[in-house]
């Protein structure tokens, strides 16, 4: 008795010392929990000693849609140690509040009490878009940019940083030191105005010059000495001034920088590129505006949403995923599905009502239900012949060298589910998903290294677009001779400075010599003239020489209506592949010419001395896509187009008009 009133009265302590040794157990792991938090990489304490300083969208604080933008970033290191990370990029969607598409990737290195400009290259869609830039996962490690308005293309003047210059007279200085290291970065910039020679390396050098021949405009101020600066680009350092250069144009003024004045800018530089955008206002009106003009500066608006009758940003990925179905035995499918149903219903119930035993009836049900479910499995399945394939399309317009600058579409399909990294071709391929409401399992990384690493399911597709520099070989046209119906005498530049309505002309013949050959085989082509375009004699363009043009054309609103019919496939000529992918060129077209309503298209028309070849060809096998994990291996089988575009020069010596031929 003794000894169970001694255990009785040791329990209570007992009881209290297990509660102390569980208390201090969890205690230690809690402990434990925090340190690893603290000591994780990952952790969720925000990293107070980055900061990101600033987010500049492209050259003036204003994007261009459906391209590829420049945000140019400044990171800061507050800390005594270097800082080695990972900038994250992506999307917000404003009405959730989640992000979209694919992170974008950036490894960054930021020395001790110093800033870091680091660029990234993030696809705009038609509406002026929220990013968040991150650089951990705390609360506190992420930076969002402004919402950018909408621009038709950037006005700037370079600005020397050391010496600060800038201008209050109409033009928003850019500074040279932030200008990009790529020419698929420039697409924003559509006038540079100069008044000393920039100190850049040999990069940012071959850059601007890649962005004026492509088709650039160029006005260069003279210097405090009264003397023209040093170019960046050597062909223009001579004499008599050039004033084209490639498909760009260069305006020489006899001013310095502190001459100008609001009126001459408006005048004589704003004048030289009036692009218009077709913007929504805050009220839902949609109008035509320059947003460099004097009267968007009147209105006082902000513009961050385009509109558009035709969205190709979403209409050639959507079309590239419909390239390879199965041919499913659709009818055998239906029927076997009637089957089912009455084989449960009301095959079920007999069943039941008979006087079979019940385990033999659910037996029946459980072979029913089996052996259906193989059947639809084998006849619903994938597997009738496909394979991992890329399908890609793409648009190519020509720079120095032999170089080219190519946007590209791809969509990617794979039989076997996994991650997947795809190397874009090029130089310096930027990439970019497509996708403006899907959350994209997927990152992606810009530059020498650019890819695209991405989670896909089985028998799925994936897209994204991709920029890239690429050499494709040197192709050189040069037109001898273009009639024209009733034209006397052809000069952009006489129309332009006099500032009269040219009449619209019709061209009725074009003979063009050619050097060099195009990186794959020509399918078909076209001419753009004035309003019109026409068929190209492919055999005559592949001799060297000759008349490619001999009859006349179809406007431009007669063969792209931009209706719901041009935006889908002609199904009854989907008879292969090929006839698929060759109803993409015009799509192609359309986009390249900036086609979003159809008003543009009976508003469009190539100035008078200038001309438009676009050759349709098999995708050359420089741009496709290839496994990043095997550098020599092409991502599965391939097939694709591209669309070449060839900017031509009419000089007005080569203009001949079909009245005075007669007279002869």
């Amino acid at each position: 008795m003794a000894e169970n009133s001694g255990a009785f009265a040791r329990s209570p302590g007992g009881h209290v010392a297990k509660r102390q040794g569980f208390r201090q157990k969890w205690l230690l792991v809690g402990l434990c929990f925090l340190s690893w938090l603290l000591a994780s990489p990952n952790t969720l304490v925000a990293n107070s000693d980055i900061e990101v300083e600033y987010a500049e969208w492209g050259f003036d604080g204003r994007a261009v849609p459906r391209t590829f933008n420049l945000l140019t970033v400044g990171v800061q290191n507050r800390a005594d140690m270097p800082f080695e990370g990972t900038l994250r990029c992506h999307r917000l969607l404003s009405a959730t509040g989640s992000w979209s598409g694919a992170e974008i990737l950036q490894d960054i290195y930021v020395a001790p009490f110093s800033t870091r400009i680091v660029q990234l290259y993030p696809f705009m869609l038609d509406e002026g878009e929220v990013w968040e830039i991150r650089w951990g996962d705390g609360l506190e490690d992420a930076f969002q940019t402004e919402r950018p308005q909408l621009t038709s293309g950037s006005r700037v003047i370079l600005n020397d940083p050391i010496a600060n210059s800038g201008i209050k007279q109409g033009l928003k200085g850019f500074p040279e030191n932030w200008f990009p290291v790529s020419v698929v970065a420039t697409d924003a910039l559509r006038v540079a105005v100069m008044d000393h020679a920039p100190r850049w390396e040999a990069t940012r050098r071959n850059v601007f010059r890649d962005w004026l021949f492509r088709g650039g405009i160029l006005h260069v101020l003279k210097e405090p000495t009264g003397r023209y600066p040093e170019m960046p680009v050597s062909e223009l350092n001579i004499e008599p001034r050039p004033e084209r250069f490639g498909a760009g144009k260069i305006y020489w003024h006899e001013m310095t920088r502190d001459e100008l004045s609001r009126a001459y800018i408006y005048e004589k530089m704003y004048s030289t590129s009036q692009d218009l955008v077709s913007v929504v206002d805050r009220n839902g009106s949609t109008f035509d505006i320059d947003p460099t003009s004097t009267e968007f500066i009147r209105r006082d608006e902000e513009f961050f949403e385009a509109y558009a009758e035709w969205d190709s940003d979403r209409l050639i990925p959507t079309r590239l995923k419909e390239f390879l179905k199965p041919n499913h035995e659709w009818p055998l499918i239906y029927m076997l599905a009637g089957v089912y149903l009455l084989t449960l219903f009301p095959g079920g119930y007999l069943l039941v009502r008979s006087k079979i035993d019940y385990r033999y009836s659910l037996l029946a049900l459980i072979v029913v239900v089996a052996g259906f479910s193989w059947l639809f499995s084998v006849m619903g399945a994938r597997g009738y012949g496909e394979s991992t394939s890329t399908t890609s399309v793409a648009t190519a317009r020509q720079l120095p060298d032999g170089r080219w600058d190519v946007e590209q579409w791809n969509s990617l399909f794979v039989t076997s589910g996994g991650d997947y990294a795809i190397r874009a071709a090029g130089n310096f391929p930027i990439v970019s998903t497509v996708e403006n409401l899907e959350r994209v399992s997927g990152s992606l990384r810009n530059g020498r290294d650019g890819q695209f690493a991405v989670d896909m399911p089985p028998f799925t597709y994936r897209t994204f677009a991709s920029r890239t520099e690429v050499t494709l070989g040197e192709f050189r046209a040069k037109v001898v001779n273009a009639e024209f119906a009733g034209s006397e005498e052809l000069s952009s530049d006489a129309a332009s400075e006099s500032g009269t309505e040219v009449e619209p002309h019709r061209l009725t013949s074009l003979t063009i010599e050619t050097e060099g050959i195009l990186a794959s085989e020509i399918r078909s082509a076209v001419l753009l003239s004035g309003d019109s375009l026409y068929s190209v004699n492919v055999e005559t363009l592949q001799a060297g020489a000759g008349k490619i043009v001999d009859g006349t054309g179809a406007r431009l609103v007669e063969q792209i209506n931009l209706s719901r019919e041009f935006q889908r496939f002609s199904r009854s000529r989907m008879a292969t592949p090929d006839d698929v992918l060759d109803q993409f060129p015009k799509w192609l077209i359309a986009r390249d010419l900036q086609l979003r309503r159809r008003i543009d298209i009976a508003d469009f028309q190539l100035p008078p001395g200038e001309a438009r070849l676009y050759v349709h060809a098999n995708l050359p096998a420089e741009l496709v896509c290839q496994n990043a994990a095997d550098p020599d291996a092409p991502f599965g089988s391939h097939k694709g187009r591209i669309v070449y575009r060839i900017d031509l020069s009419i000089p007005p010596d080569a203009v001949t008009s079909q009245r005075s031929a007669t007279s002869k």
